[in-house]
C-alpha cells in the first residue's frame, strides 16, 4: 500500500514537470493523461476507503442478531474463548461432563452449581462433585 502510493506521487510529480516543459505542455494526448492519472489519483483511495468501510458495515450487520442476543455468554464464563449465545448446542453437552466451554464454566452458564466438574490438564472430564 505504501509502495503505491510512493509511486503515485512519482508519476504525478513527473507529469507536473512534464506539463510544465514547452515540448509536452501543448501535447493534448500528454495533457488528457495526466488528467486521467490525477482523477484515477484522487478517486482510487477513496473508493478503495468505501470498500473497506462496506466490507466493515456487510459484516455488522451480518453479526447484528448475535451482538443483540441477551442470553450470550461473556468471554470470561467460557474459558477465555469466543462469547457464545448460551442458547446454542455449545452449552447443551453438560451430560457427559465435558463440554466445549470447560464444564465449570458450562454449569455456571447455565445455573446448575450442582453439575460444576473439575476438568483436568489434558481437557478430559473428572466426575468429581464438590
Amino acid at each position: 500500500m505504501t509502495a503505491g502510493t510512493v509511486f503515485i506521487a512519482l508519476v504525478l510529480t513527473a507529469m507536473q514537470v512534464g506539463l510544465a516543459t514547452d515540448r509536452l505542455k501543448y501535447d493534448e494526448r500528454f495533457q488528457q493523461a495526466s488528467y486521467g492519472f490525477t482523477v484515477f489519483a484522487i478517486l482510487g483511495p477513496l473508493g478503495a476507503f468505501g470498500l473497506a468501510v462496506l466490507g466493515a458495515l456487510l459484516n455488522l450487520l451480518k453479526d447484528l442478531p448475535w451482538l443483540f442476543a441477551s442470553n450470550r455468554v461473556r468471554e470470561s464464563d467460557n474459558g477465555g474463548g469466543p462469547a457464545v449465545p448460551a442458547s446454542s448446542d455449545k452449552t447443551k453437552s453438560l451430560g457427559s461432563g465435558v463440554g466445549t466451554l470447560g464444564g465449570n464454566a458450562e454449569a455456571a452458564a447455565l445455573g446448575n452449581e450442582d453439575a460444576i466438574i473439575e476438568i483436568d490438564n489434558a481437557g478430559g472430564g473428572n466426575q468429581n462433585g464438590p
